[in-house]
């Protein structure tokens, strides 16, 4: 079972950020946020399912009896369950600079101009 790619969302999130902490506050790029913040919280949470799941497997491999690849099995979950979880963490990062973003530019595109 393989996990989510969080990280091509994360990457989506950052460039985003760069372009609105940049950029003018067009309407365009309003929508692209709110569309990739939108994407991004889904993927999280796609995430956080992935990651229950992987838990419950890894409790039950904990409980059964031993078997010969049980312990490889444990150790390359464990190890994807971690991963899955830095990302997680950098995307929800991500996400939070974003949505930051994304308010400081519609608060430019509302101010008057001079």
């Amino acid at each position: 079972m393989v996990h989510p790619d969080l990280v091509t969302m994360t990457e989506r999130a950052t460039r985003l950020r760069a372009q609105v902490v940049g950029g003018s506050p067009t309407q365009q790029l309003l929508t692209e946020v709110d569309d990739a913040l939108a994407d991004g919280y889904a993927m999280a949470l796609s995430g956080d399912a992935w990651s229950m799941r992987v838990g419950q497997r890894l409790h039950d491999l904990i409980v059964q009896a031993v078997g010969n690849d049980r312990d490889q099995r444990l150790r390359a979950l464990s190890n994807e369950r971690a991963c899955c979880q830095r990302e997680l963490d950098d995307l929800r990062r991500a996400l939070v600079g974003l949505r930051a973003a994304r308010d400081s530019l519609r608060a430019r595109s509302r101010a008057p101009s001079a």
